[in-house]
C-alpha cells in the first residue's frame, strides 16, 4: 500500500512540474490602470513575475472582457500588488556592477529603453526605479515632464598598474538641486548611496523639512513574513540496518500513519519578485513501529522477539521555498533539513524462549540508550490558494539508533494542510 501511496505521489508532483512549465510565467492579481485620456480602469492585471521591469502588462476589466495587451506607451499608468508604474522612454545605464565585472571604462553606457518605471515615491517630487535586463537598478526623478537618469557608475582606475574601486556619484549633486528647496538636503546627502532605502530615506526628510506629504510605495526592499499553522497526516516507515539484533535489521516494520500539527513562520526574500522564501516550521509528528521475529531451532526449540518502538518528536524545519504563480493560485516547491526532539518514547523487546516444556518471558529495551534527536532531509512541493494551502513533503531521516554499526533510517511521506494569518 505504502508503494501505491509513493507512486501517486510522484505523479501528483510530475503533474506539478508539468503546471508550472506551462502557467508559471504570469500571475494575475486585482489592479487599475490609467488610459492616456486620463480614465482609470479596474480589474485584473497580469505581468511577468522577473527582476527587470516589465515592459507588456495583460489586463483584464472587471466587467471580464476579453483580454488586452499593454506597453509602456499605451497607458499612462497602472497598479498591481501595492506597486505603482508609469511608462516612459528613458535613459538606462548598463555598465557592469558586479566587483569581478568592472573595467577600467569610466564613461558612462547610455541606452534607450521603453519601460514601465515602478514609483517609489509620489509626490511634488518623485522618485522612480527601473531594473534594466543586465541587471542594474537605476533611479529616476520627474524633470521637465520628463524622466531624469540619476547617473552612478563603478569602474576600476589604473593608477601604477593597480586598480582600485571608483564610482561616478553624480545623483548626488542631482538630488541637492532637485530637492533645493530644503535648505538641509546638502548635509542630509553626505551618507547617500545609490540604493533604493537610501534614496528614499532622502526623500522622507526632504517632505519632513517642508512640511509637506507625499506617497511612499511599498518596495521589494522588505522582509515580509507570513504566519500560520498547518496539520495534516504523516506515513512513517523505518528500517534498521547492521549486524546483530536480528530482531530489529531482519523484521519488515509495517508503516504507520499518525496525525501532524504545527506553527509555520515563513519570510518572503525581497528579491526576484518575491519568488523564494524561508520557511520555518515548528511541529508534533510520530514514529510507530512494530514488528515479530522468530529465532528457531526446531519445533521444540525457538526464540519470537516482539518489537515495540514509538516516539513522539517535537519537530523544527528549516527549508528554502521556491513559489511558481498561477492564474488564481500559486504553486511551491521547498527543500531543508529537519532536527527533532523526543519528547516521548516506547521502546522495547519482549523475548518469548521455547525449549521443549519450559518457557521464558522477558522484555528490555530494543536499543540501548536511544539517540533522543533525529536529523532529516525534506524534499515536497504543493499548491497555495488565498490563504490555503496543500504540501506533500518526503522526509528522510536517520532515526534513533545512537550506535555507527546500526542504522535506523526513517522514511516519511507527509500530508499537510495550512492556513496562513
Amino acid at each position: 500500500m505504502m508503494k501505491y501511496f509513493i507512486y501517486s505521489c510522484i505523479l501528483f508532483l510530475a503533474t506539478l512540474i508539468a503546471s508550472t512549465n506551462a502557467n508559471c510565467q504570469n500571475s494575475s492579481s486585482p489592479g487599475f490602470l490609467v488610459t492616456l485620456t486620463g480614465d482609470t480602469l479596474y480589474g485584473s492585471i497580469e505581468l511577468k513575475q522577473s527582476d527587470i521591469n516589465p515592459v507588456k502588462i495583460t489586463f483584464i476589466s472587471s466587467d471580464k472582457s476579453e483580454p488586452k495587451h499593454y506597453h509602456p506607451l499605451d497607458i499612462k499608468a497602472f497598479g498591481v500588488n501595492d506597486k505603482n508604474y508609469v511608462g516612459a522612454i528613458v535613459q538606462t545605464e548598463i555598465s557592469p556592477r558586479s566587483t569581478n565585472e568592472l573595467n577600467d571604462f569610466a564613461a558612462l553606457q547610455l541606452v534607450a529603453d521603453t519601460v514601465f518605471l515602478q514609483r517609489l515615491v509620489q509626490g511634488e517630487k518623485s522618485l522612480f526605479t527601473a531594473t534594466n535586463k543586465y541587471g542594474n537598478q537605476n533611479f529616476y526623478i520627474d524633470q521637465n515632464e520628463g524622466f531624469e537618469l540619476l547617473i552612478y557608475k563603478k569602474y576600476l582606475f589604473i593608477e601604477n598598474g593597480q586598480g582600485r574601486l571608483s564610482q561616478n556619484n553624480r545623483f548626488v549633486g542631482q538630488l541637492i538641486n532637485y530637492l533645493g528647496d530644503c535648505p538641509d538636503i546638502q548635509q542630509k546627502s553626505a551618507s547617500l548611496i545609490y540604493q533604493p532605502t537610501s534614496l528614499i530615506k532622502l526623500f522622507h526628510r526632504y517632505y519632513e523639512c517642508i512640511g509637506d506629504q507625499a506617497v511612499f510605495h511599498k518596495t521589494s526592499s522588505g522582509l515580509q513574513t507570513n504566519l500560520g499553522f498547518i496539520g495534516g497526516v504523516s506515513m512513517t516507515t523505518i528500517a534498521f540496518k547492521g549486524e546483530g539484533l536480528d530482531y530489529l535489521t531482519k523484521v519488515d516494520f509495517e508503516g504507520s500513519v499518525n496525525p501532524t500539527m504545527g506553527l509555520f513562520l515563513e519570510v518572503v526574500l525581497p528579491r526576484k519578485q518575491g519568488k523564494w522564501s524561508v520557511y520555518n516550521e515548528l511541529n508534533i509528528n510520530t514514529l510507530q513501529a512494530s514488528g515479530n521475529f522468530e529465532d528457531v531451532v526446531h519445533e521444540n526449540r525457538y526464540t519470537l522477539y516482539e518489537t515495540e518502538i514509538e516516539c513522539t518528536y517535537l519537530t523544527m524545519s528549516n527549508m528554502i521555498r521556491l513559489w511558481m504563480p498561477l492564474r488564481k493560485s500559486r504553486l511551491f516547491f521547498n527543500a531543508g533539513i529537519s532536527n527533532g526532539y523526543a519528547v516521548g518514547n516506547t521502546n522495547k523487546v519482549r523475548t518469548i524462549s521455547k525449549f521443549f516444556d519450559t518457557t521464558r518471558i522477558e522484555e528490555k529495551e530494543a536499543i540501548e540508550g536511544m539517540r533522543k534527536f533525529e536529523t532529516a532531509l525534506l524534499a515536497g512541493a504543493g499548491i497555495s490558494y488565498k490563504h490555503f494551502s496543500f504540501e506533500t513533503r518526503a522526509a528522510f531521516g536517520n532515526g534513533m539508533s545512537p550506535f555507527s554499526g546500526l542504522k535506523s533510517n526513517t522514511s516519511r511521506i507527509i500530508l499537510l494542510l495550512g492556513y496562513g494569518f
